[in-house]
């Protein structure tokens, strides 16, 4: 999956994707100057690369529905900044040792290379320079646009949603291997079990839904898409009226 957009900026983004730029750059150069190391138990290490591999795996699902349902690259590119701020805060002797951190830093420029291309065509020739070892599913003899986009695993659950407009109010995991069979009544009656709170029946009430169909997204992902129903009259809630206090013009004494 490749995707290429123009991005229009809105008054306020620009300085936030500048200092978003700052804090990925950051990232690539360390690998040239590295600082200090700091001692680190396997026993800690394993449980950074776990949650390396969590972080990374659930980017990439992100993204990737993001831009597979909408092609909203701006939702897209926030999941890219959320990714690249988890990195920045792994101690730096776990992003030379780790392997998904590396893969990270990989992943990160396919799925950002299309937006901006030559910065992170800069960035990958750093990891191509810096890096010895092999990164699984990246071949650092390759440029970056002849790599392939990063693939969830197949022990990677999938997920079925509800969605009305762009907003996912109901979601739980599932196996992948399911999600091919499942139909439309199956997946309703799925998130309902799930519905410990009631959040999507609520939801659905306050809003007027009606399901309108079902969207499956390769082998990873399946969402009820939720319309407004015209059958349903939604009562909009009035904003209290507030009194505006009249004031009182002071009497001006009589002089005697």
């Amino acid at each position: 999956m490749c995707f290429i957009a123009e991005i229009i900026l809105e008054d306020g983004i620009a300085e936030g994707l500048q200092n978003w730029f700052k804090i990925f750059i950051n990232l690539y150069v360390e690998l040239i100057d590295p600082r200090t190391k700091t001692v680190t138990s396997n026993e800690e290490f394993q449980q950074i690369e776990l949650a390396l591999r969590e972080q990374r795996l659930n980017t990439i699902y992100t993204v990737t529905f993001y831009i597979d349902s909408f092609f909203s690259v701006a939702s897209a590119i926030i999941e890219l900044q959320k990714l690249t701020r988890y990195l920045r805060k792994v101690p730096i002797n776990i992003k030379r040792e780790s392997n998904e951190y590396l893969r990270s830093l990989c992943d990160l420029l396919v799925m950002i290379g299309p937006v901006i291309p030559a910065l992170s065509s800069e960035l990958w020739a750093i990891l191509q320079k810096q890096i010895k070892t092999n990164i699984d599913g990246y071949d650092l003899n390759k440029n970056l646009f002849e790599q392939n986009y990063p693939l969830l695993p197949k022990d990677y659950p999938a997920k079925i949603n509800a969605l009305y407009d762009t907003t996912v109010f109901a979601s739980m995991p599932i196996a992948r291997s399911l999600l091919p069979t499942l139909t439309t009544t199956d997946i309703l009656q799925q998130l309902n079990n799930n519905d410990n709170q009631l959040q999507m029946k609520t939801f659905i009430e306050k809003n007027g839904l009606k399901l309108d169909r079902l969207r499956k997204l390769d082998d990873y992902c399946a969402t009820l898409i939720y319309e407004r129903d015209p059958n349903v009259t939604i009562v909009e809630q009035s904003e209290p009226l507030i009194e505006k206090k009249k004031s009182k013009t002071s009497k001006k004494k009589q002089v005697s």
